[in-house]
């Protein structure tokens, strides 16, 4: 925290971690935002898509009772707690079933997540080995769905009034690609792909938009 300039601001994120019940996974959720906001944190993420986990935790998000049991859970003990949820690819009722259950506790919901789903070489055979066909993909691959998703969430919300903001993430390595999220519905766009393999990129969609702002 003490190196971000005036104008920045930290985005603590985390996962809790699944031992064998719901309760355990939902007090997990609660001790870790409290961790992240004893550093002095002004936002947390809870993230429940977090699909390279071995358990249970990356699909919280398509459990709208536990996400939403989950929220209300860490929204009582920081009731002052700037709160983010990050959830995975959703469509239709899923997704609105899923926006009910946090939309109340949270200040915002950022989608998408990697997507899980197979992922092999050339020759058929599991990229990753044998133990772990399945991984998220990150990246431009992905963009599509992420937008799709902020499209209809960006909807939801709106018809519904929920009180929470949209964040719209997935496939972010262009300046042009924050335009895209923003005129779908995002209040706010992140990167983190396009950001680990273009540090600046971020600066540029800003001095972009200066320029045409002049």
């Amino acid at each position: 925290l003490g190196l971000l300039n005036p104008n920045q601001l930290l985005v603590v994120s985390v996962v809790g971690t699944y031992d064998g019940t719901e309760e355990s996974l939902v007090s997990d959720f609660e001790r870790v935002v409290s961790m992240a906001r004893e550093t002095g944190a002004e936002v947390v993420e809870m993230n429940l898509s977090c699909p390279n986990t071995a358990h249970g935790e990356g699909s919280i998000y398509s459990d709208p009772q536990l996400a939403g049991r989950i929220a209300q859970r860490v929204r009582r003990v920081h009731p002052q707690l700037s709160l983010l949820v990050k959830v995975g690819y959703l469509q239709g009722e899923s997704l609105l079933s899923l926006l009910k259950a946090v939309a109340p506790w949270v200040d915002g919901v950022v989608g998408i997540n990697s997507y899980q789903s197979r992922v092999r070489r050339p020759n058929g055979t599991p990229a990753l080995g044998p133990d772990r066909e399945l991984s998220g993909v990150c990246g431009w691959a992905i963009r599509p769905l992420g937008l799709s998703f902020v499209r209809e969430a960006a909807e939801f919300i709106r018809d519904y009034g929920m009180p929470c903001i949209l964040l719209g993430c997935g496939g972010i390595t262009q300046p042009a690609h924050f335009d895209q999220y923003l005129q779908a519905g995002a209040a706010m766009a992140l990167t983190c792909v396009g950001a680990m393999f273009h540090p600046a990129l971020a600066a540029e969609w800003k001095l972009s938009r200066v320029n045409q702002n002049g």
